[in-house]
């Protein structure tokens, strides 16, 4: 097949940025175009570095932008923003310093089979494995073993509901796993 004039070749990207009704603007749609998965991946690196410090420049100075819809489209290449010019976007809050919990090698094993029960368990019910319980909830679990509702609803990420669906699971699992290796179960869980 012949190549085809550079003014008749469709562009590599298109992308369209928007404004949400606060003033923040987003990549509202993105298309690529490619000829090889090597030009693929190298077009959407520099795509995607554009577009993040396009974004990050118009957000900074999004005061000063008035409120309609921006588009930019059919480029041939990544726009170029120089460094100085991108800033960054806006700050959120700090969160809250989370701490670090050491498990054991023990630990460590009922970790992973809690961890694999959770999957397991997200699997069942076609969710995201964070909708069953989080990463942090499970190393939780992990080294304060709980065998009770009232101890299991202690563990930050467990509430009410998440126990009714999926605690008693997690709390065989742990009974198990203690009667197994006999493991003594923690005494700090208020201080978790």
């Amino acid at each position: 097949m012949p190549d085809l004039p550079e003014d008749k070749k469709s562009p590599k990207y298109s992308i369209e940025i928007k404004q949400r009704e606060d003033g923040e603007f987003y990549l509202a749609s993105f298309k690529l175009n490619s000829d090889s998965d090597e030009e693929l991946f190298d077009s959407l690196n520099l795509c995607m570095e554009g577009i993040n410090r396009t974004l990050g420049r118009l957000n900074s100075a999004r005061h000063s932008v008035p409120k309609p819809s921006v588009s930019v489209a059919s480029q041939k290449a990544a726009p170029k923003v120089s460094e100085a010019a991108a800033q960054k976007p806006k700050e959120k809050a700090p969160k809250k310093p989370v701490e670090e919990i050491i498990l054991t090698p023990e630990e460590i094993k009922l970790y992973t089979a809690l961890r694999d029960l959770r999957n397991d368990l997200a699997l069942r019910d076609n969710c995201p494995t964070y909708m069953v319980v989080p990463n942090s909830t499970i190393r939780m679990m992990a080294k304060n073993k709980p065998e009770t509702k009232e101890d299991m609803l202690k563990i930050s990420g467990m509430g009410e509901k998440r126990f009714e669906r999926y605690g008693q699971d997690f709390v065989e699992m742990i009974k198990t796993y203690k009667t197994v290796t006999k493991i003594e179960p923690q005494e700090n869980l208020d201080k978790a």
